[in-house]
């Protein structure tokens, strides 16, 4: 599919394109090639092949680093290395390091693959496998009334998608939780901590955590291989 948008600004050709792309991913399903070449818009990259995607909730890909990527629609958790050299590649407005961006992209093939969870020991949580090693993502699932308990190996980071939960942490040694406003957050003994949609905790390595919900949820955790 080739949509030249030439009599347009530039938001405007996006705008514009991601609702062709929508149209198209509608009546075909996912897109093998969608070029974008907007005419003018200064974008270092004058063309760009990219492949469309349309992920299910659950569903996941991984985009390995110096591969370029545009989200279209709709929210999603993302979980990436640390890094200080997040680059545009000129598909929005936002300031594009030309020089640096032509040193780190890779100007190659790639076909993404959709990465379904498996189980991880726990019954109530995935983990999505990548080929990462610094980093993973797992989603923990919660029915009305249901409680998990889970073992901390590392510092994880723990992001509430959906729902309410009530986080008990009872260890031999002291931790402590991230509260939502950046503030240190009482993990210590058998202190329950309530997180909501949109609110994280943390905990440290050695802990040992029984998460249960009332009306049922989704919690995202941050972790690493292995733990």
């Amino acid at each position: 599919m080739d949509l030249i948008l030439r009599d347009f600004e530039l938001a405007t050709q996006f705008h514009l394109a991601h609702r062709v792309f929508r149209a198209f991913i509608d009546v075909h399903g996912d897109v093998d090639v969608f070029l974008v070449a907007p005419k003018g818009s200064g974008t270092s990259l004058r063309r760009m092949f990219l492949q469309g995607r349309g992920l299910n909730s659950s569903y996941a890909i991984f985009q390995d680093a110096g591969i370029p990527h545009a989200y279209l629609e709709g929210q999603n958790v993302e979980i990436m290395a640390n890094s200080d050299n997040v680059l545009r590649g000129g598909l929005t407005p936002k300031h594009i390091d030309v020089p640096e961006l032509l040193k780190h992209v890779k100007c190659e093939p790639v076909v993404p693959a959709i990465i379904l969870g498996i189980p991880s020991g726990n019954r109530a949580e995935q983990v999505f496998m990548t080929p990462a090693a610094d980093f993973e993502l797992r989603m923990i699932s919660l029915e009305a009334g249901a409680s998990t308990k889970l073992a901390i190996n590392t510092t994880d980071i723990f992001f509430v998608y959906t729902g309410q939960v009530f986080v008990t942490e009872v260890a031999q040694n002291e931790h402590q939780g991230l509260g939502v406003d950046g503030t240190s957050a009482g993990f210590n003994g058998a202190v329950t901590l309530e997180r909501e949609t949109g609110e994280a905790f943390m905990a440290e390595a050695g802990a040992s955590l029984n998460i249960k919900t009332a009306n049922g949820a989704i919690v995202f955790r941050a972790t690493v291989p292995g733990a």
